[in-house]
């Protein structure tokens, strides 16, 4: 037990958003407070006709939840080098004074302006950066090329973060209500708003946690980071109950989909190859809030698919599974892929950031992103030769898939390293400045 306080940041939380980063920092949150830790966290989904003050404070499972105004990411991160409008930081800045943390957790601040880390550091917090996405890599957050179909190299320069804002995804910034520019306009912004998130990284942030090495690489091509200042922590989930019982043998072969209709997803690659599949052979479940209707009517109009919405427990969903299918074009890490292997369920999934964890062939396939071919092509080969989907199946359950409790054990270990720097340094400070 401790007497410390740590405030999480994430652009959402259950229940208001199911999905990767939400649960995530529900269960670190959940998983801190067993340890003794004082937790918050500050999610920016709050509707100002909803509530007039700065935040809105709830309480889930002990833990309280401080709501406040979000804003749109591509105008907060163009202007972030020059934050003129202050109103935007002063919420955050209310629940750091009443919360009074000693660590700030920065799952993401998607809908935040970068500053946010600044004026955590400025409350006298530890400040942690959990880099598992990219919005400090991609203006619009998602570095993926919706008209090419492919994932973004990266900022290798801002001219090209100019371009594929204002060639690939035209009419974007007006659609969320920011301006719109023509090309050429953003560059300066853009070269600014890099400068200062290095600015952040070198002086700000006191630790950066990584949950694959793969995407650590990637990151720090685009924004240098120290090496005492780094920390790889496998992502780690909760493990089964009781691991569920395999789907009976000789039955049709069931795959599952689990995620949005984002194109990001893959969800666009399901159709073709499941469209001519006989229902008597293999089934398709898929699970997730679908917002587009349109994407949800193909789907449902397969035989061989069934769309069964949100879940709330995964192991009822994982005992009528045999496969899951992760075909993304962009993730940081991948949280179900993890799901999956943890209860004994092969993969077939795209060679994104956090899908090494599958070895070809053994607990499951890798294919190129977008490989719509290759997709088919393994699906077919699955329902057809049960004694190789049987191997699969072993190799999947042989996996090592580090537990949230492991997580969460580290997590706490980076914590007590930092605040054992931040004591020394503050030792060592007075004795070297005589002024003091």
């Amino acid at each position: 037990m401790n007497d410390l306080s740590v405030l999480l940041i994430c652009h959402s939380l259950p229940p208001y958003e199911y999905s990767g980063t939400p649960l995530v920092t529900r269960d670190y949150a959940l998983g801190l407070q067993s340890l003794g830790y004082r937790v918050g966290v500050l999610i920016p989904n709050l509707v100002p006709a909803e509530y007039p003050g700065p935040f809105k404070i709830e309480e889930q499972e002990g833990v309280r939840v401080y709501r406040v105004k979000g804003y749109n990411q591509l105008s907060l991160n163009l202007g972030s080098a020059s934050l003129r409008d202050m109103t935007l930081l002063q919420p955050t800045k209310e629940v750091l004074k009443k919360f009074k943390p000693d660590f700030v957790h920065v799952v993401d601040y998607v809908f935040l302006p970068p500053q946010v880390l600044q004026a955590a550091s400025d409350s006298g917090a530890i400040v942690m950066r959990h880099a598992f996405h990219t919005e400090e890599l991609c203006l619009q957050v998602e570095p993926f090329l919706i008209k090419l179909r492919q994932p973004c190299t990266g900022p290798t320069s801002p001219g090209k973060c100019d371009r594929c804002i204002t060639q690939h995804t035209p009419g974007s910034g007006r659609a969320r209500g920011a301006p719109v520019w023509e090309e050429g306009d953003l560059v300066g912004n853009i070269r600014a708003w890099r400068q200062y998130l290095q600015f952040l990284y070198d002086r700000v942030v006191n630790g950066v946690f990584f949950a694959s090495g793969a995407f650590q690489k990637f990151f720090t091509q685009f924004l240098r980071v120290p090496e005492h200042k780094m920390f790889l922590i496998p992502h780690g989930i909760q493990p089964p109950k009781n691991r569920p019982s395999l789907p009976e043998a000789g039955k049709s072969v069931t795959f599952c989909f689990i995620g949005s209709t984002a194109i990001r997803k893959g969800v666009k690659l399901l159709p073709p190859v499941f469209r001519n599949i006989d229902p008597d052979l293999a089934q398709l479940l898929i699970y997730g809030y679908y917002h587009d209707n349109a994407s949800v009517q193909e789907l449902e109009s397969i035989p061989c698919v069934q769309h069964r919405g949100a879940f709330e427990d995964i192991d009822e969903v994982m005992a009528e599974v045999d496969v899951g299918i992760v075909p993304s074009y962009f993730e940081g890490y991948s949280r179900v892929l993890r799901e999956f292997l943890s209860r004994g369920r092969p993969v077939i999934a795209t060679k994104f950031f956090g899908s090494e964890i599958i070895e070809d062939g053994v607990n499951g396939f890798l294919i190129d992103i977008g490989d719509q071919d290759a997709l088919r092509e393994r699906v077919a080969r699955l329902i057809t030769d049960r004694s190789l989907l049987s191997r699969l199946k072993l190799g999947a359950a042989a996996t090592a898939v580090p537990t949230l409790d492991e997580e969460i054990r580290i997590i706490h270990g980076a914590y007590q390293l930092l605040l054992d720097r931040k004591r020394l340094k503050d030792r060592i400070i007075p004795a070297e400045n005589p002024e003091s």
